[in-house]
């Protein structure tokens, strides 16, 4: 009687779900990296167009709405950064004398197919010193 039975099978099907495996890794790790620097951009547009809006809209220290959104939208039409954005939500409020802002763009990811929307606020505020 023979106890030790030899496999003599392969290990293709071993090596093809672990090349899987690191493909799958690899694509999902670029798509986090991408999706990070993505918000990165996005909230420095939204940075400097809340900045350049509150600046051009002040009245004796407070913001105007109508001329915070007329800047607003002329910096996110002019600025180069803010020209390859693919727009999706932008909103403008005030209050006091603070301008607030949200931003949210389109991002395509690189190497898969899927997309999603990044959203980031950003405000001002302007002080009068005495």
């Amino acid at each position: 009687m023979r106890l030790c039975r030899q496999d003599d099978g392969t290990i293709a099907p071993l090596v093809a779900a672990c090349l899987a495996l690191i493909v799958m890794v690899i694509l999902l790790s670029s798509n986090v990296v991408s999706a990070m620097a993505y918000s990165h951009r996005v909230q420095g547009v939204a940075d400097a167009a809340i900045v350049y809006g509150h600046d051009r809209s002040l009245l004796i220290g407070k913001p105007q709405i109508a001329t915070l959104r007329s800047s607003v939208t002329n910096f996110l039409q002019t600025a180069p950064s803010a020209k390859r954005l693919d727009l999706v939500v932008v909103n403008v409020s005030v209050s006091g004398e603070r301008s607030e802002l949200e931003l949210c763009a389109l991002l395509q990811y690189p190497l898969t197919l899927g997309s999603g929307v990044i959203c980031r606020r950003a405000s001002a505020q302007s002080f009068l010193l005495p």
